[in-house]
């Protein structure tokens, strides 16, 4: 039976909780992950070509993006404590 939205909405936060917690690898990942001048991610390519061909933002662009939010809203803003 497939999750509901709500239950996959539960483990996106807790996903993005956990990477939240890994600075560099949220950085990384939303530098890697941009958007090119046609709109899509400049690290999601197509397998064996190596040219973009995922719409911008693609799901690690979002995910790190969720978890750079959620960190960001635990040091408030003055930065971490």
């Amino acid at each position: 039976m497939p999750d509901s939205s709500q239950e996959a909405h539960k483990r996106w936060l807790r996903i993005a909780r956990e990477l939240a917690t890994l600075d560099d690898v949220v950085e990384q990942l939303l530098s890697r992950h941009a958007r090119t001048d046609d709109g899509l991610c400049a690290c999601c390519t197509r397998p064996g070509r190596g040219t973009p061909m995922l719409p911008w933002p693609c799901s690690l662009y979002s995910l790190a993006r969720t978890a750079q939010v959620l960190r960001d809203s635990r040091h408030g803003p003055g930065g971490p404590a």
